[in-house]
């Protein structure tokens, strides 16, 4: 079950903190739940993950190989089913490359291939948390206030060029992975990695105390992308 880290003494603000507050602000000098217009794409703030969406780390591009802006939207507080509502609206019926950032009540997400006997250990709707079956990789991942979620939806390249065939999933991850982990280092985090065999990324690798921070599930179809990764910021 995917959930690290300490909740926070009220009224502190450490890294993880800011890190969720840096994140609310990457859209703009807006109110926190205020949404980018159509068509506005986030040019300014250098941090978090959108300089890498922007910048073309992952290899997204235009279903007509012309560079496609990325459309950035901060949503607040939306309960999981909905959100994942809107990325499936995108993700069939769109061709922008967007970037959903927001946060979920508590909720419990699985993947077709969970060991739920093996890594449930409660029952969620005894916490007051949804249970919520999804199409896409991974195990049973925790999601709640406090935790910066990110859903890039985007066109990616084909794995062996040209403007027609499967992308590479695995590349993707791995890029995703990367993205985050320079991200976190930048925002002043030390010590944050892969830990070889388990995707997302860690901190305390090299001090041999790994502790994740950052779940990563993805699916990725006709080479488009949905579902993202969830940052535990306060979680």
């Amino acid at each position: 079950m995917q959930r690290e880290g300490r909740r926070s003494r009220p009224g502190r603000k450490g890294p993880r903190r800011f890190l969720l507050h840096q994140a609310a602000n990457t859209v703009g000098p807006f109110p926190r739940r205020q949404l980018l217009g159509e068509g506005e794409v986030h040019s300014r703030d250098p941090r978090l993950v959108v300089r890498g969406l922007e910048t073309n780390r992952i290899g997204v591009v235009h279903p007509m190989s012309n560079a496609s802006p990325l459309h950035v939207r901060w949503l607040g507080t939306v309960p999981y089913t909905d959100a994942l509502a809107v990325q499936d609206a995108m993700f069939r019926n769109g061709s922008d490359n967007r970037l959903l950032l927001l946060e979920h009540p508590h909720v419990f997400t699985y993947g077709p291939s969970a060991d739920l006997e093996k890594n449930l250990k409660c029952d969620p709707v005894a916490v007051g948390a949804d249970f919520v079956s999804v199409n896409r990789g991974g195990d049973i991942t925790y999601h709640g206030p406090g935790q910066l979620v990110g859903y890039p939806i985007l066109n990616l390249q084909p794995k062996h060029g040209g403007n027609a065939g499967p992308a590479d999933t695995n590349d993707y991850v791995f890029r995703v992975e990367q993205l985050l982990i320079d991200s976190l280092t930048e925002l002043g985090l030390s010590d944050v990695g892969r830990l070889a065999g388990y995707p997302g990324v860690w901190v305390g690798v090299a001090a041999n105390a790994p502790r994740k921070i950052c779940a990563i599930g993805v699916r990725l179809s006709r080479g488009r992308t949905m579902h993202g990764f969830a940052v535990n910021v306060e979680t």
